[in-house]
């Protein structure tokens, strides 16, 4: 199981053995059906709805309408010392999820308005659009939401500093809720920095990128 939406590879059958001249033209046709059949597989996606309802404690740095305005909200005693959203990670498993403590009464706290939480994405064929399209099937959810419109966050684990995982998401139009993760973040891109190492931390898809990131794909 993969955290945060980390694309893993998955190479295609090595032909390194053979000779190009020696493969017949059914084995090349047949291994461009397999090829193709790979590019028509969805990539495996799970995400859950947040409800303002549920009281789930919100970081600074996100944009106003990622936080919860109902009166009452706000100075809410969650009773459970963590709650959970059923995604949480033991040695089998690894996935977002978020842990809400018990609030001071007179403290005033930020709570994520209605939204949709990523917790985890697999392609079966990395560098192919299938991630790229799960992920706009969900943000077009969201948009049709009219609890959420269009709001989408994650909290991304980078895995190793091989894991491309934090570029994916940037390139989609995803940004950091901490400014020096963003900044650090366009440097590797601009700089075609392949290996490098990301804090985790919140990411959320700010109103402005939606449309960038539905029509990724097509014009980048």
């Amino acid at each position: 199981m993969l955290v945060s939406g980390n694309i893993p590879v998955t190479p295609y059958q090595e032909f390194a053995s053979q000779k190009i001249s020696t493969l017949g033209t059914r084995e090349i046709s047949g291994y461009a059906s397999i090829v193709q059949e790979k590019k028509k597989q969805k990539a495996k996606i799970k995400y859950r709805k947040i409800k303002t309802s549920d009281c789930i404690i919100a970081p600074d740095g996100l944009p106003f309408e990622y936080y919860s305005s109902e009166e009452g909200i706000k100075h809410s005693i969650i009773k459970s010392v963590k709650q959970y959203l059923n995604f949480l990670p033991d040695k089998k498993q690894e996935g977002n999820f978020f842990l809400s403590g018990v609030i001071d009464e007179e403290r005033e706290q930020k709570y994520f308005n209605n939204c949709y939480l990523l917790a985890n994405i697999e392609s079966p064929t990395p560098h192919e659009g299938a991630g790229t399209e799960a992920m706009q099937s969900l943000v077009e959810k969201s948009m049709l939401d009219d609890d959420t419109g269009g709001r989408v966050i994650l909290y991304m684990v980078q895995l190793s500093d091989e894991d491309t995982s934090p570029k994916f998401f940037y390139k989609l139009g995803f940004r950091y809720i901490d400014e020096d993760n963003n900044t650090a973040m366009k440097e590797f891109i601009d700089k075609n920095i392949f290996e490098f190492r990301m804090p985790s931390g919140y990411m959320y898809l700010p109103k402005e990128n939606i449309q960038k990131l539905l029509r990724y794909g097509h014009l980048f």
